[in-house]
């Protein structure tokens, strides 16, 4: 049967009114439960740009050129890939954190026995969904102490990086950024544009630490600064949700459209929230959510509808753009379709080189504990293929076997305990 493509993009339109409205309530909410300083300069600028962009639409007070709107995504997207890199920075810290820690406790370092490892891994994957046990596996190698030389290590890399071999060239170079990304290449710069204390990552002389104190007040800076930036982060993230629902309105309405069932419902109520919100301090009232009740089943109802407009294949640029901003991954843009251009073994080469070259001036730049950390972060996210639970085993076995530190061993297998025994 055809599709009826208008009624299906009308649709759309319809379901992009709805998630604006809900995403934008979402916006106003999470400004109320955070201060300035916590949200940070740069995201609360774009929260009012973004509701300016908004407001002057929908009254009617002037038209909005969908460029503006897509800079606003497009600097959002930039500032969560910072974002993102600097969590990499902070999960690097608290894995040296982690093990260091024994070496400021009183009880005895204990080690688990093979028999004992043998009985966790069994129990653990025997409650692990089959769909989920890659993740559960990585879970654990994310953990284990990386004893290696800089160059053998890349030269493993390279070898579990040859499954892109003959794949999507795009593909590659994302998991290769990726990777310096978990190496901490840009991390100077990126504190700074973030305005995150960098004072508090870790740096050889902040490893010399010499006391319980000194430790913990280590991690208290730790925490504090990665609570602020896990912040921002979701800030981030709802901006965008609504920055991607108000351009989809937009694209939308470029089509010819009709029946629109919920549009003035939609436009009022995004007006209501205007008027019923002061911006400057995000009050947020609960009569927004008792007006959220006019849709109510609507965005199930419609994104079901409307499924088939992106399932199949249509070339048009307005469903293109649409299935992007539809899409669950906030950090869509709409130039960023994957290209199908092939990966060849001297575009391997090539790339791998320069990869090469920039994580071994990374890990040569700091000291061992931290090239150890970041060694360690990059292992987890290419790790190694495992035919039996054996293998697993006796890989966890040789990577606790070749660290010499009781502390840092010690505290790596209380961490594989706790996610065994948690998971």
């Amino acid at each position: 049967m055809k599709t009826d493509r208008k009624k299906l993009l009308n649709n759309a339109y319809r379901l992009s009114l709805i998630n604006l409205v809900f995403r934008y309530t979402e916006l106003m909410e999470f400004l109320s439960a955070h201060t300035a300083e916590e949200t940070g300069e740069v995201f609360e600028e774009r929260v009012h740009a973004a509701d300016r962009l908004i407001r002057r639409h929908f009254s009617g007070e002037a038209s909005v050129n969908r460029e503006e709107v897509e800079a606003l995504r497009r600097e959002n997207v930039s500032d969560m890939e910072e974002l993102t890199a600097l969590t990499d920075v902070f999960q690097t810290d608290e894995y040296i954190l982690n093990r260091l820690e024994y070496g400021f406790r009183e009880d005895p370092a204990r080690d688990l026995s093979n028999g004992d490892l043998t009985d966790l891994l069994i129990s653990y994957f025997s409650r692990v969904p089959r769909d989920i046990q890659n993740e559960a596996i990585i879970n654990v190698i994310e953990q284990l102490p990386i004893r290696m030389t800089r160059n053998r290590f890349l030269d493993l890399l390279k070898e579990r990086l040859g499954i892109y071999r003959g794949g999507e060239l795009s593909v590659f170079s994302a998991r290769l950024q990726m990777l310096l990304t978990a190496a901490g290449a840009h991390q100077e710069e990126l504190f700074s544009l973030m305005d995150i204390p960098a004072d508090h990552i870790l740096s050889a002389p902040r490893l010399e630490i010499r006391t319980r104190e000194e430790f913990d007040a280590l991690s208290d800076a730790l925490a504090a600064s990665g609570e602020l930036l896990n912040i921002r982060m979701d800030l981030a993230s709802v901006i965008q949700d609504v920055l991607n629902s108000f351009e989809a309105v937009l694209i939308s309405e470029e089509e010819p459209l009709k029946d629109f069932e919920l549009d003035e419902d939609s436009r009022s109520l995004i007006l209501r929230i205007h008027d019923m919100i002061e911006l400057e301090n995000a009050a947020h009232p609960d009569a927004v959510y008792a007006s959220l009740g006019v849709f109510e089943g609507w965005p199930e109802k419609l994104a079901q509808e409307i499924s088939p407009l992106f399932s199949e294949d249509h070339a048009d640029d307005v469903i293109r753009c649409l299935s992007i901003l539809m899409s669950s991954s906030p950090f869509t843009l709409l130039d960023s379709a994957g290209t199908e251009e092939e990966l060849t073994e001297e575009e391997f080469r090539r790339l791998y080189s320069e990869f090469s070259e920039k994580v071994l001036k990374r890990l040569t730049s700091v000291n061992r504990t931290y090239a150890r950390a970041l060694m360690g972060r990059m292992n987890a996210m290419i790790p190694p293929r495992f035919a039996s639970q054996e293998e697993l085993e006796n890989y966890i076995l040789g990577s606790l076997s070749g660290c010499t530190d009781p502390a840092e061993r010690a505290g790596v297998q209380e961490i594989l305990e706790g996610i065994m025994k948690e998971g």
